[in-house]
């Protein structure tokens, strides 16, 4: 039998909705849809709360993490029961084809492009409506003196989120807020864990790092930086847990990865929180300990599930109302960070089976139950309207999606704000970073979406499995295709800066980098990728195939060697610290680096401290930066070991230096490919 979508009538929402419009909208917007208010309203409101027996106690803090790791029945046969009734429902298409369909038939894309054009702003995401959402629906900021805590959130819609929600509900704004995420300057993280930083380069005195500068919140230390940090605020109001991690990597271990990253997320967030706060935390698997322990801090826990996330998606909101916190409850949390990083479910249950109560766990199963119900109808009901586009029920959803924006703003009553409120002004809708006129996320976003210049699944799975000259052959094949997606190279001039304005020195510390995951300071940024697959050559990649001839020159002869060690990080901080010792002891006229990358911020920030010096700095796209015209000596420094960048980010991120370095380096990173090919060519034959 074939399914055919039912309308449900309107989810009863279960905290109770603060006030606001009812979302009415004239009929005329919805010609020959005959959708009434009613059907459109009950997309919303998708939520179960906790009802808290006054019985309920917290543990004693000595029984904690002291029962194995156990896993109830219930919760196995409601996830068993869920993976494979999408399994037989889904059994016809691959992940990628169903992740197509998904987005093709989705409520939220149509919400976000509307919203984009009404409200002209760029940041607007499927997290800005999300949240947008949540805190119209409950009772999370009642004025608009607010200092808030953001972990994860790394494009910002959130907080750019939080930014629109205060200006246009309040008239007096005093917010203040700090966030972490995943550094996007550090170049020791995964590539595929990298953020664009469409807002942190605008607010980027907002944001920390944590202890070592990674951004790694899955780290008990940075954990405890980032708390200090905020707590220099004051009393945090509100803290918003988005905390996520990339499981492509390591697909087999998807739960335990997301288990990981959400309960370092919910540490972090209470860590900060003051007494009396409130708590918006992103979730995907709702294990009943910690529910249960967040039932007994909070007075008053619900499970909520915006609109605008994906129809089926196990994504929920845990909205946390009115932190109880006091010193027992923080020595729990000090406990439960040791617990905190890779693998931190086996490091034991927080409570034992007999210290929750029987009632609470009737209540946390029901609800996934009811989540999981929900999951299976969205599924069916995607594929229903995919497999039948000219059904009446299919045409009805279409009217629904196009009605469904307009009435998404009335309903929670959606205005602009003027510029100066936003947190990003835009320039012509393009504010990160230019190469040749285009804005370098617009040429990584081509590319990595462009199948001749990506790497698919298949591509990997064959690439892990070939022997490094056929690696290097399929990288090279790779960058061919960029060659034709545009134009290669962006320019072909050498480029001379004169004069660059001083900077200040300001040290930036962290852990010290080994291998380069990622970087900037290359456009497009995938084209590192493409090298970073094969790094364990690498100094046969880099080093060998330009046979001794990366180097620095002063005054046309001294000539420092780079030389290669055990990782590209030690190799790069070994060579410039030679430089800069050189540099001040000689005081050269003239300095020249030949075939040398400058693609992370340590080498990128010392290059252009180092021009401050020099009246002229010349990129030559053949391999060759050149400083002539010395001017001053006056350099200062720290701890050389430990220093990430030697200025601030900005002055290095963007602008007409970083335009030029970034092209230097993409060049000369495929005169590498070649040279290296060329050589295994040739003793091939």
């Amino acid at each position: 039998m074939n399914f055919v979508p039912k309308r449900f009538p309107p989810r009863q929402n279960f905290a109770g909705p603060s006030s606001r419009t009812d979302g009415r909208i004239s009929n005329e917007s919805r010609a020959n849809g005959r959708v009434s208010d009613e059907e459109l309203n009950s997309y919303f409101g998708n939520s179960q709360s906790y009802n808290k027996n006054p019985n309920w106690t917290l543990p004693s803090i000595s029984k904690i993490y002291t029962s194995p790791i156990y896993e109830e029945q219930k919760f196995q046969e409601i996830k068993e029961k869920m993976n494979n009734e999408k399994d037989k429902i889904l059994e016809n298409y691959s992940v990628e084809h169903w992740k197509e369909i998904k987005d093709k038939h989705a409520l939220n894309p149509k919400i976000v492009k509307v919203l984009k054009m009404t409200l002209k702003c760029g940041n607007v995401t499927r997290n800005w409506c999300k949240l947008y959402e949540i805190l119209k629906t409950f009772p999370l900021v009642k004025s608009g003196k607010i200092n808030s805590v953001h972990i994860g959130d790394q494009h910002g819609g959130m907080i750019t989120a939080l930014n629109h929600y205060i200006h246009c509900n309040f008239e007096e704004v005093e917010w203040n807020w700090k966030a972490m995420c995943i550094n996007p300057y550090y170049e020791g993280e995964n590539y595929d864990n990298r953020s664009d930083d469409r807002l942190i380069c605008h607010t980027y005195d907002n944001w920390t790092f944590g202890m070592d500068f990674s951004g790694n919140v899955i780290d008990p230390e940075n954990i405890s930086f980032f708390a200090k940090k905020c707590h220099e605020m004051g009393e945090i109001d509100l803290a918003i847990c988005t905390q996520t991690t990339d499981t492509k990597l390591d697909p087999n271990n998807r739960e335990n990865l997301k288990f990981d990253s959400h309960f370092a997320g919910m540490i972090a967030g209470l860590n900060a929180l003051s007494n009396g706060g409130n708590l918006i935390m992103l979730s995907s698997t709702l294990f009943n300990f910690y529910m249960y322990f967040l039932n007994m801090v909070f007075h008053k826990v619900i499970l909520y599930k915006p609109s605008c996330t994906p129809v089926s998606s196990s994504e929920i909101f845990v909205i946390g109302l009115s932190f109880k916190k006091d010193r027992n409850i923080e020595e729990y949390i000090e406990i439960m960070q040791t617990k905190v990083g890779p693998k931190s479910y086996e490091k034991g249950s927080l409570f034992g089976k007999e210290e929750i109560p029987s009632d609470f766990i009737s209540q946390h199963y029901a609800f996934m139950e009811y989540f999981s119900k929900k999951y299976l109808e969205n599924t069916k009901k995607i594929k229903f309207y995919e497999e039948n586009p000219e059904d009446g029920h299919t045409k009805r959803w279409e009217i629904i999606c196009r009605i469904m924006p307009k009435f998404f703003i009335s309903k929670y009553d959606i205005k602009d704000i003027s510029e100066e409120k936003k947190l990003i002004q835009f320039d012509n809708g393009l504010n990160i970073k230019f190469c040749s006129n285009m804005s370098k996320l617009t040429i990584d976003y081509k590319f990595s979406k462009d199948e001749n210049c990506n790497f698919t699944t298949e591509i990997l799975k064959c690439f892990d499995e070939n022997d490094f000259t056929d690696q290097l052959m399929l990288i090279f094949e790779k960058f061919k295709a960029t060659q034709e997606l545009v134009y290669w190279p962006y320019c072909t001039e050498d480029k001379t800066l004169t004069n660059l304005k001083p900077i200040d020195l300001i040290l930036e510390y962290g852990k010290p980098i080994e291998r380069v995951r990622k970087t900037l300071f290359i456009t497009p940024s995938i084209m590192y990728m493409f090298v970073n697959k094969i790094e364990d050559n690498f100094n046969i990649f880099i080093v060998e195939s330009f046979k001794d001839e990366i180097e620095c020159i002063f005054d046309e002869k001294i000539k420092i060697k780079y030389k290669f060690k055990t990782n590209y990080g030690d190799s790069e901080r070994d060579f410039l610290k030679v430089v800069l010792n050189e540099w001040i002891a000689k005081k050269p006229k003239k300095i020249e680096f030949k075939n040398l990358l400058f693609i992370t911020h340590f080498s990128a920030s010392f290059l252009r401290i180092l021009a401050v010096y020099y009246k002229y700095l010349t990129v030559n796209l053949k391999g060759y930066v050149e400083m002539e015209g010395f001017k001053r000596n006056k350099i200062s420094g720290g701890s050389w070991d430990y220093v990430m960048c030697f200025t601030e980010y900005k002055q290095v991120n963007k602008g007409e230096y970083f335009e030029i370095l970034s092209n230097y380096n993409s060049q000369l990173l495929m005169q590498y490919i070649v040279k290296t090919f060329d050589d295994l060519i040739s003793k091939a034959l």
